[in-house]
């Protein structure tokens, strides 16, 4: 019963902390969004052909995941096919400092936060194979700081984004999420004028016995902010504007 009590008292701390963050900004995500995008699922839904992302997902299928996030959307490129359109939808995927200005909008509270803070890079390689492989200090407000790797893998017309924690995801001494158990998964394949997307965040928390439902949004929503972030960005790009 002791056991218990302080499994209860230490979740509802990280509980009120997680769910109460200092707002940024009031101000709701984009209204055209929400039509532009397709709706999330917490659903596996990935009906594409890439044998990269079909491998992906069925290794997240082997494994326990609490939450999971996940949607598809359609991007017309309006520049022109010869100016490398999937060299700059990588130059956008590896700015990974730039992710210090992804809001993060939450759903319980209505208000907006930043999703990261003080992104150092610790190391930018290419490995043996031509992968992009960024390796860097984060931190994801409250928990304290990890370490995350980021691998874009692309082909001709085709790109692949991953991101996970190397480290523990701690709040206080507490681990809350083991290492590489926090990914995010982004696709997309450029098909003439049109650049399809499929976007996977998912987490394993392990067993949440306590506010299961409000954890689950907000890590879901945390996954929707970074994608919608890259879809933003996307539309903005390749338009040529």
């Amino acid at each position: 019963m002791r056991n218990y009590q302080y499994k209860f008292i230490i979740f509802f701390i990280i509980f009120n902390i997680f769910c109460n963050n200092i707002p940024a900004d009031e101000a709701a995500p984009d209204e055209d969004m929400k039509y532009e995008i397709a709706k999330y699922s917490n659903k596996i839904f990935y009906e594409g052909n890439n044998d990269l992302v079909k491998k992906e997902i069925d290794l997240f299928s082997k494994k326990k995941i609490n939450f999971k996030a996940q949607t598809t959307f359609n991007i017309p490129v309006k520049i022109s096919l010869e100016n490398n359109v999937i060299q700059k939808i990588e130059d956008i995927l590896i700015d990974v400092k730039s992710f210090n200005e992804i809001p993060y909008y939450s759903k319980r509270t209505g208000k907006t936060t930043a999703l990261f803070k003080d992104i150092s890079i610790l190391s930018d390689n290419v490995n043996e194979k031509g992968n992009r492989i960024i390796v860097a200090n984060t931190t994801i407000s409250p928990f304290k700081p990890c370490i995350m790797r980021f691998e874009i893998i692309k082909e001709k017309d085709f790109i692949m984004f991953k991101a996970y924690n190397i480290d523990k995801i701690k709040y206080w001494v507490l681990p809350i999420v083991d290492e590489q158990k926090m990914v995010i998964l982004f696709a997309g394949e450029l098909n003439k004028n049109i650049f399809s997307c499929y976007g996977l965040g998912v987490a394993d928390t392990g067993s949440f016995f306590v506010f299961r439902k409000t954890v689950e949004e907000e890590f879901n929503s945390r996954s929707e902010a970074i994608i919608n972030w890259f879809y933003s960005l996307f539309k903005i790009k390749l338009s040529g504007n």
